[in-house]
């Protein structure tokens, strides 16, 4: 029987790429040795289905991933590092606060924020990913940790957090849904983003030809979903790539930072 572990979590580096949907379906198999070091297969790697090794074998026969190791275990709360080209986005174009992190997984982009001294909201669907999300932010810095907060709830709708926000970061989320559900969506962010404040997108800018994997996101439906007449000025939008499970390289992206203005 082959050895592994299954991540929750498809999307890494996080963004929020944590586990919403998106990182439901992303889900990635992943080989680990009894020391808990996490094996990720090479780009090209054929997986085999052949026994497993007697090295990754307990003494007693017993497999490893029937009993995870201690160290293995704590992997799964381990800071992940953020999307590279949101984190660019975040400095060209710094936020103001309150920020809120929708589809934030275990809560990485939220906690980077909170080091950035933004106040920011994780928010997000899968109970799991939370509870991951606010055992990191007790490892935190007191002055990191008042910064941050955690929710279990629908991230498509922001304006029911009750907060005039500064900005809402989207990394891999608009990409997850149709043409209606994002209408609507983009509608509850203009009634949630205070004037000034501002819309951060990093999604996927390529479909894949299988199915239960996010859609391709174009500039062309970015500028016509957050025009001037719905209250939004588009300040860049650019390419770059999102770090995903879904495919062994970096995958073609869009990213764009939106203002929200009074009309």
């Amino acid at each position: 029987m082959p050895i592994v572990a299954r991540t929750a979590f498809g999307c890494s580096p996080s963004g929020s790429a944590g586990p919403d949907s998106s990182r439901l379906r992303h889900s990635d198999p992943v080989a680990a040795d009894p020391r808990g070091v996490v094996l990720r297969p090479r780009p090209g790697a054929v997986r085999s289905s052949a026994p497993a090794p007697a090295c990754l074998l307990r003494s007693h026969n017993e497999p490893v991933r029937s009993r995870p190791p201690r160290i293995l275990r704590s992997r799964v709360r381990a800071r992940r590092p953020v999307q590279p080209a949101m984190a660019t986005l975040l400095e060209d174009y710094p936020p103001e606060g309150p920020v809120l992190d929708v589809g934030c997984g275990s809560g990485d982009l939220a906690i980077h924020l909170a080091e950035s001294g933004v106040r920011a909201i994780g928010v997000d669907f899968v109970e799991e990913a939370i509870s991951q999300a606010e055992e990191k932010r007790g490892a935190l810095p007191a002055t990191v940790a008042e910064l941050l907060e955690f929710r279990v709830a629908d991230a498509l709708r922001p304006s029911a957090f009750g907060h005039a926000l500064g900005a809402v970061v989207d990394s891999g989320f608009l990409h997850l849904f149709g043409p209606e559900e994002c209408d609507a969506y983009a509608e509850d962010l203009a009634r949630a983003i205070r004037p000034g404040g501002r819309l951060y997108l990093h999604e996927f800018a390529i479909d894949f030809e299988i199915p239960n994997v996010p859609r391709e996101v174009t500039g062309a439906e970015v500028r016509a979903r957050f025009t001037p007449e719905r209250g939004w000025r588009i300040l860049e939008v650019r390419s770059g790539e999102f770090l995903s499970q879904v495919a062994p390289m970096p995958t073609p992206a869009i990213l764009a930072c939106v203002e929200r203005v009074v009309r």
